[in-house]
C-alpha cells in the first residue's frame, strides 16, 4: 500500500518533494542526465517537474519546474 494519500493536503507535498529528492540525487550521482515527471491520478494532476541539463554534454545541471 502507498504511503501517500493524494486526498490529503499534507501527503500531496511529501510525494512533491520525495520526487524531487529523488531525480536530483540520481542526477548528482550522474545515473540520470535529466528527466521530465508527470504525476496524475483519475485526471487530477499532483505533480510535474523537469530536471537535469537540457544538454547531456553541460558540465552543470540546473532544475525547473
Amino acid at each position: 500500500m502507498s504511503k501517500y494519500v493524494l486526498n490529503k493536503v499534507g501527503a500531496v507535498a511529501d510525494l512533491e518533494v520525495d520526487i524531487e529528492e529523488a531525480i536530483d540525487r540520481t542526477i548528482d550521482e550522474k545515473r540520470l542526465v535529466g528527466a521530465g515527471l508527470r504525476v496524475a491520478l483519475s485526471e487530477a494532476q499532483y505533480h510535474s517537474c523537469a530536471a537535469g541539463c537540457p544538454d547531456r554534454e553541460q558540465k552543470s545541471g540546473g532544475t525547473s519546474q
